[in-house]
């Protein structure tokens, strides 16, 4: 399970540095790949496949689910990681999530993300009144 909220920085070359909180779950490598909301998710590569089947299934009968299916699957990439926990964002999903210098990374239960730090907070605060009205 992920959680919490951390900030880092895309170096020059355009690799983060995972929270080292996170590190242990992606010794394996990990998949990037596009979210709907206009972040990228970072997936175990079980949880990779999970998510994979998930719209593969979806797929099968529901044409959205078919084209958003090759979109995710098309613009998806795997990552490896150093010893200090650095992988490279291609910059494809750097541009498609439009990241540049400051990123802020959260734990969404069985992923994490990659947000803008504007994208994230004008999403974190519709999300914040959506919490308070589900309270």
């Amino acid at each position: 399970m992920f959680s919490g909220r951390y900030q880092h920085t895309l170096d020059p070359k355009g690799r983060l540095v995972l929270p080292v909180r996170f590190r242990e779950a992606f010794l394996l490598g990990g998949h990037l790949t596009p979210e709907y909301v206009g972040c990228l998710s970072l997936w175990t590569p079980p949880s990779f496949e999970e998510k994979a089947r998930w719209y593969t299934q979806r797929a099968q009968d529901d044409k959205a689910y078919a084209l958003a299916s090759r979109h995710w699957s098309a613009h998806s990439a795997p990552v490896d990681f150093d010893k200090t926990g650095r992988f490279a964002v291609p910059s494809w999903l750097r541009d498609e999530a439009s990241l540049d210098g400051e990123v802020i990374i959260i734990g969404h239960i069985d992923h994490v993300e990659l947000w803008n730090p504007e994208s994230w907070e004008a999403y974190d605060q519709a999300a914040a009144a959506s919490f308070k009205d589900l309270a």
